[in-house]
């Protein structure tokens, strides 16, 4: 979520703004614009959280018919809505849509359209997008519950010095992590009517994460699929890196079969499909240089085959298991292309010789955005 503090700060303003009726923007299903503009004057940023927050406590949630993953079908970011976001970077206007609505809307509804679409006329909003990946890793350590605590304490110390502008960057966040939360409420209020067995398995999950530590491999892969869907569907980054460790502990523990655990990540192979989101690392160093490749990747390798997404791009080296290899060239006989093989000598080589100021210490963590963008896993 730190990857919305690169959003520039822009003129508050909207005039005509605070004229405007939200609960009319809300009858014409613009419940994310209605949000965006409920406190007249605020940042740009807290307008996009506060625009996130209200969308998430509105949104149409998929139907639920039994999958161990839950959300299960395309993104929750729908197409019916004139303001839209995508990935945790863009927030922008479908003028088409909102046209299209104007026209067929009840007078006053059409009146407080026609405002909303003048008050942003000239409003640079956050346009374009780029890839991004979620530190999946550390929300499953830490939980959600634990980005707040820190949050709130960052918030603590710029009241304390008077740092208006970071005073209004941390109550921002907040304000998006009680729109999670009320995500999270709504998803086990529907899992909760559900006579499906799968559902009690889920809502058993969902007791922990996203907001408490996962304390299994199971709980790890439904913490990622929902914040996956949370961020906009977009890049897993480095799966096996982040539960392999969950994985290794219960396979020891026999709280987890390998048929269970490809079953799993196919699902959510199936989820990133479903929502044509984009790409997934696996194998590598690991942070401390070592060999990165684990039980979860040969995982990550059999539950890919046959499928078309999410890319997954196998990093490899000198120092890469002959395992690793094979089951790689099984999957890619599938005939689906994947994974794709990347050469990652040749990455950290080319990331130091073109200057891209990247510390020694995040050199592991490389990773790949939609097609092959690099970046910075987190």
């Amino acid at each position: 979520m730190g990857r919305l503090s690169v959003i520039e700060q822009r003129p508050d303003a909207l005039p005509g703004a605070e004229d405007i009726d939200c609960a009319l923007l809300e009858q014409a299903g613009e419940y994310m614009a209605a949000g965006y503009l409920s406190e007249p004057g605020a940042s740009p940023l807290r307008r996009m959280c506060l625009g996130l927050k209200r969308y998430f406590e509105t949104c149409p949630l998929p139907e639920y018919h039994g999958e161990p993953l839950y959300p299960c079908s395309d993104s929750i970011f729908g197409s019916d809505q004139a303001m839209r976001f995508h990935y945790s970077s863009a927030m922008g206007i479908d003028r088409a849509v909102l046209e299209r609505k104007i026209e067929t809307a009840e007078p006053e509804v059409a009146e407080a359209l026609r405002g909303f679409r003048d008050a942003l006329a000239g409003y640079p909003m956050v346009q374009g997008y780029t890839h991004s990946i979620v530190n999946f890793g550390r929300v499953l350590r830490e939980g959600l519950g634990g980005y707040q605590a820190r949050i709130e304490g960052h918030l603590a110390t710029a009241r304390a010095r008077g740092d208006e502008d970071r005073v209004d960057f941390h109550e921002s966040l907040l304000i998006l992590l009680d729109g999670i939360a009320a995500l999270h409420t709504r998803v086990c209020d529907l899992l909760s009517a559900s006579d499906d067995p799968g559902a009690a398995r889920l809502l058993a999950a969902f007791a922990e994460v996203p907001f408490s530590p996962a304390e299994s491999f199971y709980q790890a892969i439904v913490g990622t699929n929902f914040i996956y869907y949370v961020d906009g569907s977009d890049d897993l980054g480095r799966l096996d890196q982040d539960l392999g460790a969950y994985y290794e502990a219960d396979r020891a523990l026999e709280r987890v079969t390998h048929a269970e655990a490809v079953e799993w990540v196919g699902r959510l192979y199936d989820n990133v499909n479903i929502c044509n989101g984009w790409n997934c690392a696996i194998g590598g160093k690991a942070a401390d240089g070592s060999d990165g490749s684990n039980a979860l990747t040969l995982v990550c390798l059999e539950a890919a085959r046959g499928r078309r997404r999410p890319n997954l791009a196998l990093r490899l080296a000198r120092h890469t298991p002959d395992e690793v290899w094979e089951r790689a060239l099984e999957t890619i006989s599938g005939g689906t292309g994947i994974p794709a093989l990347y050469n990652e000598e040749e990455y950290i080589r080319a990331i130091h010789e073109n200057g891209l100021g990247v510390a020694e210490q995040d050199l592991p963590w490389f990773a790949f955005g939609g097609c092959t963008e690099l970046m910075i896993h987190g």
